[in-house]
């Protein structure tokens, strides 16, 4: 071949262009942005509406009913789901794969604008999810005294220099006390002076002024005007006359007191025990989140904290990002560690090692480069790939040496062996990369997340594969040539003196020396890797008899065995067959879940108490929860946050404050066991406390449905709520389950006001001004800001606390006046204490409930089989449905797509190889290679009691493109032998014995190379450790198979002798 040809005779173009390579790969990692996974594009919308003060079954029918009636024809819209909950509604709309989410946005716009909504709703807000919405980094500041104090150094220190660390995009601060100014105003001696909450707030406003009133021009001198007159002090606050009397004046401080208090709490948030302050960091969604999370903390380490006060991190994704990287780094070191000791086992030649060792470093660093250019980060998915790989990227390598041996066997000079060896295998080696190569393809069809998560991983395969196959093609054989060639690395003139004088003598003679220190170097460190590899020998020998040992008896048993074997052809196929069904039978029958489950030393409990808790005893059950396992020897620090998070308050979620999560850090990530006992410690507790629920979870690295979900379908929602309880406890009955919640909840105790429209008639009165007037009572107004140095504090007005606390005093609240006398609220309304739901679902624009459940000690196939089989026999109410969803209906989807992915990827392997062999026959027996390696996947799985997954089946996927790779050599070199006129039989011993070699060498240097990753040690681990493990039994089985059942297939289908 030309380009083989070429690369042997310019050896210094190849040598620079992989140092180019090599260079600007080195400048492309160190530009490379770090992330934990790639960049994931959730096809979502949300319409968030608020109706301030309205119940859910108000909010269902005046707002979610017709937004989703609006967007419900949106084009590519797959699934519509919402949720009416007091005051706020949310609408869901969830799109196909694929779906520009600029357009979706502005499609719903347009259909929003054509949605009739009530006056008092709040114009519709569409969010798009986005994983970076969740903090990277969260912050507990504790210690130091009051509360106020606290929250002001988090608010006006920490905040303040900490959103100027660059990539942060914001800073929440949740938790302490913010300071107002209260006016708590007797509504009765408001009354009695003929005034109202409403009479207050408006002189306030209006007292509290510092207005410009233009300029004034005197002689010379210009002046300006200004009127000076915003409140001083709580006390000149209290002076304000609310209006004048024949007695006298009526002064704030006659009806009110007045003084500085703090605001209405939203989150109590503990460390170890102590109130605290939490502080969220959110990066800008392009940033690298490790560069982020390392300026943040260079600037924590500048604070300047009072020393009283303690600032500590309960959450970094930096910390799990860095470990995962530097994991699949080591991962991918030592795999190709391996690769080379098994190389050098074989070749027994340090210098020949090192030139097939090249392709690893060589294929990687160009791969970063293309990297760099498309766009892509280093992740876990990316990083990932190259571990996989690294082991493949010398096999192109070891059958072309190998090849070069045999020619140079045959008498053949360096220089010839390396170019006609290599010609002889260029056609098989290029057909097996892009077997491997080919087989990424039909993970375009894969949809959803599980497509969008392995682009990354597909992409860095192939780029390595198709590198090291032009390594394998140039600089292998460029080397070879020239480390084995005797005389002048150079020639005769490269050492020689120059004789052209000036200035172009001298550049010759720069270039000339060059020139040899390029050429003389592969020379030089094969020589000293031969010097060196001669002393070292005998030692390498005593270490590796056992080695010697077991690959000379293998090579002694195997002819006898293959000539044996093709004698009982029909034997033969038949224990195979026999093996392969067996395999399919086992293989139905395995453990199925969705993604595997891995520990990151954290998990935390959504908490929920009775509805209508008040947020101090949510903060005080909380609290005691937290004390059971703070004392623990492997909990590093437990916090807890009672009331509405960080997370809620940036997405513009209501407060519950019967709602809470306590979260727990270990000191050691992968304590499993022990994450696993104090889970336990904590459930067991949470168990104890009435009408206390709860939900476990982990940080999620990806955005799942909980492994348990079951729809249940109704409008009645008294049926509804019926039909939800019988499942749950149908589906509490079913081993394996826990943590099972029902979305039918009845909602916080409610004291609901029932107008008479003719009494308030009568008064001259109106519901929404009545209704007005008692919220302001109730919750209150910021009548106007008070200035305190640099900071405004808003002065609200409101009832007493007394008067506002006790349900029996709302009657007595004025509502308005009329014929100079107070109105109350009893005169003019019933007023009675009841309970509604919560919130209420809506799915596919029906009423819905939804049952969840966590797994424990189960896979998810076999926990949904068993449900299946509780649900199928209960009673449901004609006109009503319940449906078994979440994670299982994820999981049919998923193996559904990769199975047609993975015969696609077969498909596809078929074709290449029948591209290279121009023949159909030859490709349909490599293609039993196939089930051959599904022998060993299944044995793997089950010996190492691993789940079949998304990760197994991508496995399966790559698998198909590297396991026919041995075939394909075999077979090749058959059709050679037998063209040179060997009869089938012989050929195929021949080839067999020939090949075997390489065939164990490729394989083993692919296995070792995937050991590291299979032992799952570290971050993350879980998330790879299936996938190679999948590949490692494949590849096993495949090849001890392909060496006797493959030349039997070949034998019994070519009808040639």
């Amino acid at each position: 071949m030309r380009l083989i040809d070429g690369s042997i005779r310019r050896p210094v173009t190849v040598f620079m262009t992989t140092l180019g390579v090599v260079l600007f790969g080195l400048v492309a990692a160190s530009r490379l942005s770090v992330d934990l996974l790639p960049d994931i594009s959730y096809p979502s919308l949300t319409v968030r509406t608020d109706l301030p003060d309205a119940a859910p079954g108000d909010v269902e029918q005046f707002v979610t009913r017709p937004v989703e009636e609006g967007v419900g024809v949106v084009p590519g819209l797959v699934r519509l789901h919402s949720v009416s909950r007091p005051g706020q509604s949310e609408v869901t709309l969830e799109f196909a794969t694929g779906t520009r989410m600029d357009l979706a946005s502005l499609a719903v716009r347009e259909k929003l604008d054509l949605v009739s909504l009530p006056r008092e709703a709040r114009r519709p807000a569409v969010l798009r999810f986005d994983p970076s919405l969740d903090p990277i980094m969260r912050l507990r500041l504790s210690g130091g005294g009051n509360l106020l104090g606290l929250r002001r150094i988090a608010e006006h220190t920490v905040k303040a220099d900490l959103e100027g660390a660059p990539g942060v995009a914001a800073v929440k601060v949740v938790g302490g006390e913010e300071q107002e100014i209260s006016v708590d105003v007797d509504a009765h001696r408001l009354s009695a002076v003929g005034l109202t909450l409403a009479d207050v707030s408006t002189r306030l406003a209006e007292e509290n002024i510092n207005l410009a009133g233009g300029s004034l021009t005197e002689g010379q001198s210009e002046y300006l005007i200004r009127a000076t007159n915003q409140f001083l002090s709580p006390e000149e606050i209290g002076r304000v006359i609310l209006a004048s009397r024949p007695e006298g004046v009526v002064r704030l401080a006659d009806v009110a007191s007045v003084g500085r208090g703090a605001k209405d709490r939203d989150v109590v948030a503990r460390l170890d025990g102590r109130e605290a302050v939490e502080i969220s960091i959110y990066k800008e969604g392009d940033a690298n989140t490790v560069a982020v999370a390392r300026a943040v903390k260079r600037r924590i380490q500048r604070l300047p904290l009072p020393a009283a006060m303690k600032m500590v991190t309960v959450a970094d994704q930096s910390r799990y990002i860095d470990s995962a990287i530097r994991d699949v780094t080591d991962a991918a070191w030592l795999g190709g560690l391996l690769a080379v000791l098994v190389l050098f086992a074989f070749l027994r030649q340090l210098g020949t090692t090192i030139i097939v060792a090249l392709s690893i470093p060589v294929s990687v660093l160009a791969t970063f480069i293309i990297m760099y250019r498309l766009g892509l980060s280093l992740n876990l998915m990316s990083l990932g790939g190259l571990a996989l790989a690294v082991g493949n990227l010398v096999d192109a390598s070891i059958v072309v040496l190998e090849s070069i041996f045999k020619k140079r066997e045959e008498g053949l000079d360096a220089r010839r062996a390396a170019g006609e060896g290599t010609a002889i295998v260029a056609m098989a080696v290029t057909a097996s990369t892009l077997t491997s190569v080919a087989v990424f393809f039909p993970l375009v069809f894969v949809e959803g997340l599980a497509g969008q998560l392995f682009r990354d991983q597909a992409l860095t395969i192939s780029f390595s594969h198709l590198v090291s196959l032009a390594v394998a093609l140039t600089l292998v054989p460029t080397l070879y040539a020239l480390g084995a060639r005797g005389g002048h690395p150079a020639g005769a003139a490269a050492g020689a003196p120059a004789t052209t004088p000036g200035p172009q003598g001298r550049w010759r003679r720069i270039l000339g020396w060059a020139t040899f220190a390029v050429l003389a170097l592969p020379r030089l460190l094969t020589r000293g890797a031969r010097s060196t590899g001669r002393r070292a020998r005998p030692w390498v020998d005593r270490l590796l008899i056992p080695f010697d040992v077991g690959y000379g008896a293998l090579v002694r048993v195997y002819p006898g065995l293959l000539r044996r074997a093709l004698a009982r052809r029909g034997r033969v196929l038949g224990l195979a067959t026999a093996l392969f069904v067996l395999t399919v039978v086992v293989g139905l029958v395995l453990p199925r879940n969705l993604f595997p489950s891995f520990t990151q030393g954290e998990f935390h409990f959504n908490v929920r108490l009775p509805e209508g808790a008040a947020l101090k005893v949510t903060d005080a059950a909380l609290d005691r929860l937290a004390r059971v396992v703070s004392g623990d020897p492997r909990v590093k620090f437990v916090t807890t946050s009672a009331g509405q998070t960080d997370l809620a308050a940036f997405a513009g979620s209501a407060r519950e404050a019967n709602r809470g999560q306590v979260a727990v850090v270990l000191k050691d990530a992968g304590d499993r066991r022990g994450e696993e006992q104090v889970a336990a410690r904590l459930r067991e507790a949470m168990d104890q406390v009435p009408g206390l629920s709860y939900e476990f979870e982990r940080p999620a690295l990806l955005s799942f449905k909980n492994p348990v979900e079951v729809e249940i379908y109704a409008y009645d929602l008294d049926s509804l709520r019926t039909l939800a309880e019988a499942v749950a406890q149908r589906v509490t009955r079913v081993r394996g389950v826990e943590d099972v919640q029902s979305s039918m909840r009845l909602g916080d105790p409610e004291v609901q006001i029932a107008f008479d429209r003719d009494r308030l008639a009568a008064m001259d009165l109106d519901p929404a001004t009545a209704s007005r007037l008692v919220r302001s009572a109730i919750q209150g107004e910021a009548a106007t800001q008070y200035s305190d140095l640099d900071r405004k504090l808003d002065v609200r007005v409101r009832a007493s606390e007394a008067q506002r606390s006790v349900v029996a005093e709302l009657a007595n609240l004025d509502v308005g006046r009329t014929a100079g006398r107070a109105v109350s609220l009893g005169a003019v309304a019933d007023v009675r204490v009841a309970r509604g739901p919560a919130e209420i679902r809506r799915i596919a624009q029906q009423r819905a409930a939804v049952v969840s459940a966590n797994l424990k000690g189960r896979d998810l196939s076999a926990v949904a089989q068993d449900i299946q089989a509780a649900l199928d026999g209960m009673a449901v109410p004609p006109g009503a449905k319940v449906t078994l969803a979440g994670q299982n209906r994820e999981l049919g989807e998923s193996f559904g797509s990769l199975r047609f992915a993975i015969l696609l990827a077969v498909f596809l392997v078929y074709l290449v190889m029948a591209s290279q062999f121009e023949s159909l026959l030859h490709p349909f027996v490599i293609m039993f290679t196939l089930p051959m390696a599904l022998v060993g996947v299944v044995a793997t799985l089950l010996l190492t009691g691993t789940t079949l997954s998304v990760m197994v089946l991508i496995g399966m996927v790559v698998m198909a493109g590297i396991v026919v790779n041995n075939g394909i050599v075999l077979i090749d070199y058959t059709k050679r032998l037998r063209a040179r006129g060997l009869s089938k039989v012989d050929a195929l011993i021949e080839a067999g014995q020939v090949r075997m070699r390489p065939i164990l060498m490729t394989t083993l240097t692919t296995v070792l190379g995937l050991v590291p990753m299979a032992i799952g040690v570290g971050e993350g681990a879980a998330l790879r450790a299936p996938l190679a493990i999948t590949l490692i039994g494949g590849m096993m089985s495949s090849t001890l198979l392909t060496l006797v059942v493959l030349p039997v297939v070949y034998a019994t289908l070519d009808r040639k002798p």
